[in-house]
């Protein structure tokens, strides 16, 4: 999509280009024009060359009020973040982005069936200028998952969970092998 595909659908102002596991970091850049975008992951990929396993390529988004919602095989359990208090997402309870996080873990699921989604899914959304819910990203393995209401019973029930979805998958490892 170029610039003006995107503004029609009211999703972004450019580009970014960054490296996994940089949030808050210097490798990200922000990207007006897709020809600034190419030129960008020119100069990226010669400076972070053996030390990032690929780039990410998103839509910068024009409203930046994101909302982290943490999915435990794809049933939304809590917000691990928004943004920017005071938007239309962060009102709680927070009904229609935990709808719209679940809606979107399943049509993950049913067009990318080999998609890391039976553990720990946090699914990254904003709202467009149209008050629509887009997707930013899905994070799986690596999702942060720690709840900035401080929480620590949310947290506690995921490492819970998370303990005992993966005892479950190396038992049955272990019985394939047996």
């Amino acid at each position: 999509m170029n610039n003006e595909e995107l503004d029609a659908h009211g999703v972004g102002c450019g580009w970014v280009v960054k490296g996994p596991y940089t949030t808050c970091t210097n490798c990200r850049k922000y990207c007006r024009t897709f020809s600034s975008v190419l030129k960008t992951l020119y100069s990226m990929s010669r400076t972070y060359y053996y030390h990032l396993p690929y780039m990410l390529l998103q839509a910068r988004m024009c409203n930046k009020r994101e909302c982290k919602i943490l999915c435990l095989n794809g049933e939304p359990q809590y917000v691990v973040k928004c943004a920017v208090l005071g938007s239309s997402i962060s009102v709680e309870p927070h009904n229609e982005a935990f709808t719209f996080a679940a809606h979107a873990v399943d049509l993950l699921r049913s067009r990318l069936s080999f998609a890391l989604t039976s553990g720990v899914v946090r699914v990254d959304l904003f709202k467009n200028r149209a008050g629509y819910f887009v997707v930013n990203e899905f994070e799986s393995l690596d999702a942060d998952y720690p709840s900035t209401k401080g929480g620590c019973d949310d947290e506690s029930k995921v490492s819970f969970w998370l303990g005992t979805y993966y005892t479950n998958i190396l038992n049955e490892l272990v019985e394939c092998v047996c």
